[in-house]
């Protein structure tokens, strides 16, 4: 593949993960606006669920798909997919027998109000769609089918649109439980009739079956990944799982969709760069480590100009922002979503390095820094909760994440020296330094909105005039 061809790829993966990302913001925005704080957050709840079966229904086979995909044969690489589907049906029919048997139990467990706890056996329906979510995406990429990447996502999102709409706009329900439950079937039924369509190729016919130790190759590292992904589920959703019993059901649900909110970021780290992974692999399987180390520092400058746009905004506009979505009951403490924000996107920042684990097939370093991770959340969240409330939770997030990463780094950069470059030290010193005195400034009425927008004219051509000479290599040299 050339050059101008990778670049014109993950630009086209870049536009088309960002259009078809922003509608889903204002999609849960109406949902939760159209259910209430309370509702929503029994629905958060259940998401956690729905995460945990998701988690364990793929198994870690998506990582498999975009670790060995890229580099193996065509007639291989789609023998994977349909491996990886086959294994998640068999794990995702055990889990949604015994979801079935004892949702009640794991209602009272997470104090889902009785009146939700019934949507519990639904979530079987939604990680079907899910699941396949996390296989494909890996997949297209890997493989770099970029137009049927382009058409996965979009069509993703018209499923989530469609449902949202249909659901509750042109319908009244006695209950909303009842709406979330339609809400569930629409948006897994409109996956199903168009997902077949992109990854069945009638044309690769299985003729040679891959090698029984290929086989068990790939399933051994998604294998090895599952007490990682367990432990990354539960770092994300451990807040939630807290926070449902300290907080008022109200309070929570509030408190929830700022955290849904600042789950974005995660997606522009991939919106960013969508061949990251697929490209990592390559150079690490040819041992091109130079490029690799420019990759990831090319990354990192741009993850870095763009979160710092965001969060400029976020600093000014969150209050506006959260009422704009979801109304204004939601938007009585936007500090929460500003804290969240920054704390997801410092852990974004560096958890490129988790990479490394894979790359260097080093499963058991995942799981560790995820062990390490959850220790923490565990410990501080209450705490942090108990003496500062809500507040308590964004604070023992970002505690948590600030010395996570620094342990995550160091075990990184021991295996791969892919260190950060004094280049991106300084703008993200600089970043934290700028971003800390604007949000205590922002309280005082003499830094007023015009001055907001000085400030992002000022940052976005200071990031374009330092950072033109990585973008410039970037267009030369990345292939």
């Amino acid at each position: 593949m050339t050059k101008q061809n990778n670049l014109r790829n993950n630009y086209l993966l870049s536009l088309g993960e960002i259009l078809s990302r922003i509608p889903m913001i204002f999609t849960i925005g109406y949902l939760a606006k159209s259910v209430g704080p309370e509702a929503f957050g029994a629905w958060s709840l259940i998401l956690v669920v729905q995460a945990l079966m998701t988690s364990l229904g793929g198994a870690g086979l998506a990582s498999a798909l975009i670790r060995f995909g890229p580099n193996a044969e065509r007639n291989v690489a789609y023998e994977y997919i349909i491996l990886s589907i086959k294994r998640s049906a068999i794990f995702l029919g055990i889990i949604s027998i015994l979801v079935y048997i004892f949702y009640d139990n794991i209602g009272a467990f997470l104090n889902i109000n009785p009146k939700y706890r019934w949507l519990l056996i639904a979530t079987s329906i939604m990680t079907i769609g899910s699941i396949l979510d996390g296989h494909l995406d890996k997949y297209f990429k890997a493989r770099l089918l970029i137009n049927k990447q382009i058409t996965y996502v979009f069509s993703r999102t018209i499923a989530e649109v469609v449902a949202v709409i249909c659901v509750f706009y042109f319908m009244n329900f006695s209950h909303a439980s009842k709406a979330i439950f339609l809400y569930i079937i629409i948006v897994v039924t409109i996956k199903l009739l168009i997902y077949p369509w992109l990854f069945i190729e009638k044309n690769t016919k299985i003729k040679n079956r891959i090698k029984l130790d290929t086989k068990n190759t790939f399933l051994n590292f998604a294998y090895l990944l599952i007490p990682s992904i367990l432990l990354a589920w539960l770092i994300i959703q451990i807040d939630r799982i807290i926070l449902g019993w300290m907080l008022s059901p109200i309070e929570f649900g509030v408190y929830a969709f700022s955290a849904t909110l600042s789950s974005y970021i995660v997606f522009i780290s991939y919106s960013i760069m969508p061949l990251f992974q697929s490209h990592s692999a390559m150079y690490y399987d040819k041992g091109e480590f130079h490029q690799l180390r420019n990759l990831f520092e090319i990354w990192q400058y741009i993850f870095l100009s763009v979160t710092t746009i965001i969060m400029l905004i976020l600093i000014f506009f969150s209050q506006a922002i959260l009422s704009m979505t979801a109304g204004l009951e939601y938007s009585k403490m936007p500090h929460i979503l500003i804290l969240l924000c920054a704390a997801v996107s410092l852990d974004q920042f560096f958890t490129q390095y988790q990479l490394i684990f894979n790359l260097a097939k080093k499963p058991k370093y995942s799981t560790l820094v995820h062990a390490i991770k959850l220790i923490i959340l565990a410990i501080l969240i209450p705490i942090f909760v108990f003496f500062f409330g809500i507040n308590g939770a964004a604070f023992g997030i970002i505690a948590s994440v600030l010395i996570v990463n620094l342990v995550r780094y160091k075990i990184a950069t021991k295996l791969v020296e892919i260190k950060l470059s004094l280049f991106v030290k300084i703008n993200l010193i600089s970043v934290i330094l700028l971003l800390t005195v604007l949000s205590y400034l922002q309280n005082f009425i003499f830094l007023s909105k015009p001055i907001f927008l000085i400030i992002l004219t000022l940052s976005i051509g200071i990031f374009f005039f330092i950072g033109r000479k990585k973008l410039n290599y970037f267009r030369a040299k990345f292939s």
